[in-house]
C-alpha cells in the first residue's frame, strides 16, 4: 500500500468517524435515554427544523449564510422559540415565591416573589 492510498484510507476513516460523532439526533436520543424516569421529559426541548436538500458540510463556509437564513425563516413565528426564550429568562433570576401561583391560559405560570 502506497503512502497516497494509505493517506486516502486514513482520511476516509477520519471522515466517517467525524460524521458519526456529529450525528446529533443519535446523541440527543442517547442523552434522553440516560435521564432518570422521575425527571419529566418535557423539560428538555430539541429544536430540529426540517431542511430540504443537502445540509452543507462543516467546511462549506460560503453555504453557511444560506443555511442560517433558511433556519431562521423556518423557525420564525414558532411558539417553541418563545417558550425556550421564556425559560432562559426565567432561569436567570432567583427569588422566593410569596403567595400562590396562578396559571395563565397559554400554559404560563405566574409567581410573585422577592429577589433572593
Amino acid at each position: 500500500m502506497g503512502v497516497v492510498s494509505h493517506g486516502k484510507a486514513l482520511f476516509k476513516i477520519a471522515k466517517n468517524l467525524i460524521g458519526s460523532s456529529l450525528n446529533s439526533e443519535r446523541i440527543w436520543e442517547d442523552y434522553l435515554g440516560r435521564i432518570p424516569d422521575r425527571v419529566k421529559q418535557d423539560r428538555f426541548i430539541r429544536i430540529n427544523p426540517e431542511l430540504s436538500g443537502e445540509v452543507p458540510a462543516l467546511d462549506e463556509v460560503p453555504k453557511m449564510k444560506t443555511l442560517q437564513g433558511t433556519v431562521r425563516s423556518k423557525l420564525a413565528g414558532n411558539p417553541i422559540i418563545e417558550q425556550v426564550a421564556n425559560r432562559l429568562i426565567a432561569s436567570s433570576f432567583c427569588f422566593d415565591v410569596i403567595g400562590p401561583l396562578s396559571e395563565k391560559g397559554n400554559g404560563c405560570i405566574v409567581a410573585q416573589g422577592e429577589s433572593g
